[in-house]
């Protein structure tokens, strides 16, 4: 055993000569030992000792690196001079490594140098990072760069420094500004650790554009962060602080934070006090854009811990207010913030062309665990979003043991208000959530462009209520689980017609635009942007498809009746719809379905001398089937159906108000809330 062996130097004359790398490593696994001993018999001081150990499936393991270096093979010889070896390879994180250990010549300490180097490939190798480095920034990178790691061991010290370092030569970074780059482009990225007892220090420099210098402390109780200063921009250096704080200064023109983890993980983790002064000229953050960005932090208010929470001041073109921060219930971060201004964008779905470009071997993340999410609590005086003015903004989230809760939303204005609630959980391995809200008001234009959807409808008032639920499973939240109901009453309104590329268009109430573009022509009877008086129908929602058999639309110039489902998790349609105009306008409609001008004009005189309920002959039936991208209309026979006369009486009443909210019970037998201000509630 080579541990064994090695024994041999501690209590041998060379002890003074190797006490540092002996102290620093520890090696054991299968060896040979070849000793040469010379004992001169006039002088027993004069021992001369050296000798070489043959490699053959060691393990070695060292405070800097994060695993043990593992099937190490080659030469190891040692002597008065130190330790040497050439050609060593071995394997750590699984990646094969190659190294060599040079005594240096005219040190009096003994100094010994090892100098290793490895090829990273991403996405091959990523399952061997994924315990070490973020699996969200993982993705991010692609292509090959070697990695160096230099060591040098004194024969007095009883630590020594680490350093890695690479170019990033042949590797490519997804990442968003300042860290993305082409794989043939240079970043040169350094790491120095230097572990001592109970503390370990590292510094970090990125391409001379952002820079830190961290100290962890372990104990019994595990490791935490005890002092640390991170540099934005460039710095000739930078030094750890005096006191036990985090310093966050500098700036940089622009800060993307694209691809990095959003998550709360690592919430167990201690922070010292926290101490900000950054100036960024465009922030990019899940999908939100700050211009002319400053955060600087608040003196903590009396009484608090600087270590379990603090106050932040945020200015920017989209944002101004405080934001406070503290720890919670089992370690959960809680985030209040106040703003007079705050002004968002909806995030952009994950392109479906992006999702199949990931390779198959390439790391696929977990579900998000919601437990693990901070918990926000926000009021907004002036609240935007996607340029479009809401009024305010008011958001409660409250903690449950396997996700959180939204106690309370709420957006209110002159023009819309919406209120909502509902939870988000994983328990047991599979994901579940709940949502309940109600929409109601008149700018339901306003509320389309704000959250992505092509304005494709208008409304002097409108009442939209859903209650949706996903049922739990183990891949997270899917549209396929989808299920609830959905109900609309929209009055004095009117269907606008969508050009193609105008965007999103809100798939439940396109049976009216998409028919438009593609097949039928209505415009002549109908006109473009054309009235209703009122839109009521209700949608049952079953494992991602929603069916209506009540969708109607009550027009001056015609009745619209719509049945069928929409496939929200397929992204399809199955849909008939039927078109009952006026009798007046039925003459038009006919004419240019049945047959031309003069099939119109002998129905016209049908109607007239035979006086024949004549809409119960100009209906006119299509069927909308196909994908949401490229959709099929089918016009269908005339069908002989009651007129709109009778139907008028079935059409659901004009509802009163906004329904109240009510909250969704907890997917967990029993749950308990955890307020930030008001403890522990029973919220079943």
């Amino acid at each position: 055993d080579v541990g064994k062996q090695l024994k041999f130097l501690e209590a041998s004359p060379l002890r003074d000569d190797y006490k540092g790398l002996l102290n620093a490593i520890t090696i054991s696994g299968p060896g040979l030992l070849d000793l040469d001993l010379a004992l001169p018999l006039g002088d027993v001081n004069a021992v001369e000792i050296s000798g070489d150990i043959q490699l053959q499936g060691a393990q070695l393991i060292y405070a800097g690196l994060p695993d043990p270096v593992s099937d190490i093979r080659g030469d190891l010889r040692f002597s008065k001079r130190g330790l040497s070896a050439r050609k060593l390879t071995g394997k750590l994180l699984e990646l094969p490594v190659q190294a060599s250990l040079t005594p240096e010549e005219g040190t009096t300490a003994g100094m010994t140098t090892l100098q290793a180097s490895a090829v990273l490939s991403l996405p091959d190798d990523v399952s061997k990072l994924s315990a070490y480095v973020e699996k969200e920034s993982i993705k991010q990178l692609s292509g090959s760069t070697t990695i160096h790691v230099e060591s040098k061991f004194d024969s007095s010290a009883s630590s020594s420094e680490l350093v890695v370092s690479t170019d990033l030569k042949g590797m490519k970074i997804g990442l968003g500004k300042p860290f993305s780059k082409r794989a043939d482009e240079i970043r040169n990225l350094s790491i120095r650790i230097r572990p001592d007892q109970a503390l370990t220090d590292l510094h970090w420099e990125f391409a001379n554009r952002l820079q830190g210098a961290l100290r962890f402390k372990s104990d019994k109780l595990g490791t935490k962060l005890e002092k640390g200063r991170i540099h934005l921009g460039q710095s000739k250096g930078i030094a750890l602080p005096v006191e036990s704080s985090l310093i966050i200064e500098g700036s940089l023109p622009v800060l993307d934070m694209t691809g990095f983890p959003v998550s709360g993980g690592g919430a167990s983790m201690q922070f010292p006090n926290l101490q900000l002064a950054t100036e960024i000229g465009e922030l990019r953050v899940a999908g939100q854009v700050f211009r002319d960005f400053k955060l600087e932090s608040v003196p903590p208010e009396p009484g608090a811990f600087p270590h379990d929470m603090g106050r932040l001041k945020l200015q920017s073109k989209e944002a101004e207010g405080t934001l406070k921060w503290k720890r919670g219930f089992n370690n959960r971060w809680v985030l209040t913030g106040k703003f007079d201004r705050l002004h968002l964008n909806m995030p952009p779905d994950l392109d479906e062309k992006v999702k199949e470009s990931i390779p198959d071997n390439s790391f696929k993340e977990p579900p998000v665990d919601p437990s693990k999410l901070p918990l926000f609590n926000l009021e907004a005086n002036n609240f935007r979003l996607g340029g479009e003015g809401l009024g305010t903004l008011k958001l409660d989230t409250q903690a449950i043991d396997t996700g959180f809760r939204i106690a309370l939303l709420e957006i209110g204005g002159r023009r819309i208000e919406v209120r909502g609630g509902g939870e988000w959980v994983r328990h047991e391995g599979k994901s579940s959530a709940r949502l309940v809200m109600n929409i109601n008001g008149n700018d339901i234009v306003g509320l389309l462009n704000a959250t992505g959807y092509a304005p494709s409808i208008t409304a002097e008032m409108a009442d939209i209520f859903m209650e949706l639920d996903w049922t739990p499973d183990e891949r997270g939240l899917d549209m396929e689980n989808l299920n609830g109901k959905m109900s609309f009453d929209l009055q004095d309104g009117s269907l606008l017609e969508v050009q193609p590329g105008a965007g999103r268009v809100l798939s439940l109430l396109s049976f009216y635009s998409l028919p438009r573009r593609l097949t039928l022509d209505f415009s002549d009877v109908l006109g473009k942007g054309t009235a209703f008086d009122k839109l009521t129908g209700n949608f049952a929602i079953v494992n991602g498809n929603a069916t209506t058999d009540n969708l109607n639309v009550d027009m001056p110039s015609a009745h619209i009746e719509v049945r069928g489902r929409v496939g929200l998790a397929a992204r399809d349609y199955d849909q008939t719809v039927t078109i009952m105009p006026e009798i007046t306008s039925g003459v038009a409609l006919a004419g240019a379905v049945l047959g031309g001008p003069v099939l119109g004009i002998g129905l016209w005189i049908a109607q007239e001398f035979l006086n024949k309920p004549f809409d119960q002959v100009a209906q006119v039936r299509y069927r909308l089937t196909g994908s949401w991208e490229d959709p099929s209309v089918e016009a269908l026979e005339p069908s002989k159906q009651t007129g709109r006369k009778n139907r008028e009486n079935k059409l659901p009443n004009k509802k009163a108000g906004p329904k109240a909210i009510q909250m969704p019970q907890s997917s967990a037998e029993s749950e308990k809330a955890i307020s930030p201000d008001k403890g522990v509630q029973d919220a079943r």
